[in-house]
């Protein structure tokens, strides 16, 4: 689905879930939706004409992060995932988007285990950029992982071979 499409989705779905007449999205709902898309396409294109059409200040930083994620990003089966979680300790993901869309890509966060249920509660209410545990996704059919908050543990030539341990 285009992310201008899932903007309309977005908007109709929440819209009618939560019974109200405006949805109050992030300002920049579009740039998720249109980076989020780009990153599982490798569309680097799409995002950096999106960023200049939007007149977006810091073009060159964004797509460098941008870049940044690009390189780290894997999309993981259910035995993937839970590979991921035990070997890493994992204990909180971020989205980027909607945490129920299966094109969202959930980041590695690195919070100290006491702060586990304080972190959960900050974004309860949030539709987008939401924290959650790693066990709500084990049984996703796939799940988009952003590692490039961890290039101290995992560099690129580490995920690659993590990559091809994985298909194994």
């Amino acid at each position: 689905m285009k992310w201008q499409t899932k903007r309309q989705y977005y908007d109709s779905y929440f819209r009618v879930s939560y019974n109200v007449r405006d949805i109050n999205f992030p300002m920049e709902i579009d740039t998720l939706l249109c980076k989020n898309e780009a990153l599982r396409l490798k569309n680097r294109v799409m995002y950096h004409d999106h960023l200049l059409a939007i007149g977006a200040a810091n073009v060159d930083v964004e797509m460098q992060q941008f870049d940044l994620v690009s390189q780290h990003l894997l999309l993981l089966d259910p035995r993937s995932m839970q590979r991921m979680v035990d070997e890493f300790k994992i204990n909180i993901l971020q989205s980027d988007i909607w945490i129920d869309d299966e094109d969202c890509i959930f980041k590695l966060a690195d919070v100290p285990e006491d702060q586990v249920l304080f972190e959960l509660d900050k974004t309860l209410t949030a539709i987008v950029q939401v924290n959650v545990l790693p066990q709500e996704l084990i049984g996703y059919r796939q799940v988009w992982i952003d590692f490039s908050q961890c290039q101290q543990i995992l560099s690129v030539p580490d995920l690659d071979r993590y990559r091809s341990r994985l298909a194994s």
